[in-house]
Formats: structure tokens, C-alpha cells, sequence
């Protein structure tokens, strides 16, 4: 039994070892990934900031964690952020490729429609202004409300909407004007 789970361990080590995660050239300093894990274990997920604090004393303003096998890179002061999206901004101008987010988006690019998002934002502003008091984002008072709005948006923007604006505009006589 001890022999088969020491032969068990040492094939998950020769495992991870063959898997590694191999930095591209260039890439940021970071602490070292798992494969399959990349830097999960390594932060904190009830308070993930404090730990991107920590990496950032350690690592410097510039560094990178893995989520699984993907790459990501921190940036963490505005002097590096304003280089970075005003300076080179060629350089940082492209998106990232995810497949998740690929097939969503049917490659076109963009992801989900924050259409129901802003709703609620503007909806949520509107209140504080008239009532003093703003809604929870799960109230289901608003999320009927926006949805209702959306609803009546849609059948008034519709496509028989277009037909009666078309056929008013084509019984009003043309006039012409000097």
C-alpha cells in the first residue's frame, strides 16, 4: 500500500515536471506556475488584492500570474499604466484570444450584450437622484423593471413601428421650402 501510493506520488512529480509552464522570452517576473493551476493556489480568492500588493513589492510594478495555462500581465502603478496604454499604445493596442470567449462571440469580437448592465446603472442613478435611496443589482423590482423597459423599447423601435412611419411619411404631401 505505502509503495503504491510513493510510486502514485512520484508519477504525479514526473507529471508536473514534464507539464511545466515555460515563461516566453521577455515575459514578466511572477511567482512560479503549477501546470493545470498556473498561480490559482497562490491567491488569496477572498481578498485577492492584498496578494497582488504583495506580488507587486516582490515582482515589481510589472508582473505576470497564470490562470491555468494562460498568461496575464499586472500592471500596478499609473506611471506604468500611462507608459503603457499612452506611450506604447501600439504596442498594448490588440485583444487577448480566449476560445471560451471565441465561440461566444462567433470570432466578431465582443463578448456579451451590456445592454441589461447600463439599464440598471442608469436606472439605479435615476432613483438615488428622485428618491435619495438606490436598488440592490439583484432586486427583482428592478431587474422586472429593466427587463419591462427593454421589452416596450423593442416593440416600439420594432419593425411594424417602421411600417407606420413609413406609411405616415408616404401619405403627407411634399412640401417644398424656398
Amino acid at each position: 500500500m505505502l509503495g503504491s501510493l510513493i510510486l502514485l506520488w512520484i508519477c504525479i512529480f514526473f507529471i508536473f515536471l514534464l507539464v511545466r509552464i515555460q515563461r516566453p522570452k521577455n515575459f514578466p517576473p511572477g511567482p512560479r506556475p503549477l501546470p493545470v493551476f498556473g498561480n490559482l493556489l497562490h491567491v488569496n480568492m477572498a481578498n485577492p488584492l492584498k496578494d497582488l500588493e504583495r506580488f507587486a513589492e516582490r515582482y515589481g510594478n510589472i508582473f505576470s500570474l497564470y490562470t491555468g495555462s494562460r498568461p496575464a500581465v499586472f500592471l500596478n502603478s499609473f506611471k506604468v499604466i500611462k507608459e503603457a496604454l499612452v506611450t506604447k499604445a501600439q504596442d498594448f493596442s490588440g485583444r487577448p484570444q480566449d476560445f471560451m470567449i471565441s465561440h461566444i462571440s462567433e470570432n466578431r469580437g465582443g463578448t456579451v450584450n451590456p445592454q441589461n448592465m447600463f439599464h440598471q446603472l442608469a436606472s439605479n442613478v435615476i432613483g438615488l437622484v428622485l428618491s435619495g435611496s438606490r436598488f440592490d443589482y439583484n432586486n427583482t423590482f428592478l431587474q422586472s423593471f429593466v427587463q419591462l423597459f427593454t421589452e416596450i423599447a423593442k416593440i416600439l423601435n420594432g419593425p411594424w413601428n417602421m411600417r407606420i412611419m413609413v406609411s405616415y411619411l408616404a401619405s403627407r404631401p411634399v412640401t417644398q421650402t424656398v
